[in-house]
Order: structure tokens, then C-alpha cells, then sequence
């Protein structure tokens, strides 16, 4: 399952519906806040990780 969960098919929409990839970036590159985004996702799934069992997820698991 996606880590977007139950609601990925309409976030997944929505974000087309925007000019958005999926990660929620601006696809014609001038995302003012694209860092500010990539920090927060790199957060966002370090703390996912670190509540999944052993061995599942994380970065060896990429």
C-alpha cells in the first residue's frame, strides 16, 4: 500500500489536476518552496520509518 494510504487515488488526482508530480512539486521546475518541501518529506518519512517493525521500510529496504 502506499504510504498515502485509502486516500492516494484522490491525492494522486488532485496533484495531477494542479500541474503537480507526485511528490507534490511543480512540474515546470519554479517551486519556490521545493526544498522546504523535500526537507519535509524526508522528515515526514524518516518518521514513518522509524515506526515500522525491523526490516520492513526503511532506507535498506529501498
Amino acid at each position: 500500500m502506499s504510504r498515502l494510504g485509502i486516500y492516494a487515488e484522490m491525492i494522486e488526482e488532485k496533484r495531477k489536476a494542479a500541474g503537480l508530480t507526485p511528490a507534490g512539486f511543480r512540474e515546470d521546475g519554479t517551486d519556490s518552496a521545493a526544498s522546504e518541501k523535500e526537507e519535509m518529506l524526508r522528515k515526514l518519512y524518516e518518521r514513518t520509518d522509524a515506526h515500522l517493525p525491523s526490516g520492513i521500510g526503511g532506507q535498506s529496504a529501498r
